[in-house]
């Protein structure tokens, strides 16, 4: 099975959702039937091995609104290499990850980590709230971070249903 991570950024110091990830795509690549890549933005374009298998592809960001960076090379690459994979494992919220899902047609299956709700950016949340709906709506499974955060997600309101709780480091 091949597995494709979309993260906002690999191998930083900065971010919890960056550090779950870092902890995550090694375990997954232990596995012999599994192979792992991740494609991220940072402050240069490359592309990379992983210790072990897989790659990393960095594009960097175009454009950057509050916490959320957007980038035409992640999209371009994603197009370029989302059909190589069988599963889509995004990190949200982050628009970049929506945009590319809506955008590409991409047809594997989507797993959704939800980590938080977006609270400080209220404006700009309105009018992002569409396109995250059209990911959690076009999401196979939603995996989320605790079992309270299933049960008191606004944003997850209409999609509990297709929601796990998975604590992070299990």
């Amino acid at each position: 099975m091949r597995v494709l991570q979309h993260v906002k950024g690999f191998h930083t110091t900065l971010g919890g959702i960056e550090r779950v990830v870092e902890e995550l795509v090694p375990e997954l690549a232990r596995y012999p039937d599994v192979e792992v890549d991740v494609l991220c933005q940072g402050s240069e374009r490359r592309q990379y091995a992983l210790a072990g298998r897989g790659r990393i592809y960095q594009e960097r960001p175009t454009l950057a609104v509050s916490a959320a960076s957007l980038s035409w090379g992640d999209f371009r690459t994603w197009r370029s290499i989302a059909s190589r994979y069988d599963v889509v494992h995004v990190h949200a919220p982050w628009p970049q990850s929506s945009l590319n899902l809506v955008l590409s047609g991409f047809d594997g299956a989507v797993i959704v980590h939800w980590h938080s709700d977006i609270v400080r950016q209220r404006l700009l949340y309105r009018g992002y709230r569409w396109l995250e709906r059209r990911l959690l709506d076009r999401a196979d499974v939603i995996l989320v971070t605790s079992p309270k955060l299933l049960v008191e997600s606004a944003s997850l309101e209409g999609f509990r249903h297709k929601g796990r709780a998975v604590p992070i480091g299990l």
